[in-house]
């Protein structure tokens, strides 16, 4: 009897060694999955954020420019104005 005992409990703990073997294979393997997905999406935010910032100083030229141009425009307009004015 004490032997069919002690062979129950010996075939559980070997289950349980198992099980606890497999779980935490299959957690290692999760958490290298997961791993490689954060690096990828770091990646992804860095290139995003790269491409923003990159399109930003663009929009910053151009508005940069535009005003230049602007000032530029009115500078000339006000030269000829004062020309005119002057002439009289």
């Amino acid at each position: 009897m004490i032997t069919f005992i002690l062979g129950a409990l010996a075939t559980i703990v070997v289950g349980v060694m198992v099980w606890l073997t497999v779980s935490t294979i299959s957690m290692i393997s999760k958490v290298k999955h997961l791993e490689i997905q954060q690096e990828l999406l770091y990646r992804e935010i860095n290139e995003r954020f790269d491409i923003i910032n990159r399109q930003l100083d663009q929009l910053v030229r151009a508005i940069n420019r535009r005003i230049d141009d602007n000032y530029s425009y009115t500078d000339s307009r006000m030269d000829k104005l004062e020309t005119k004015l002057t002439k009289k």
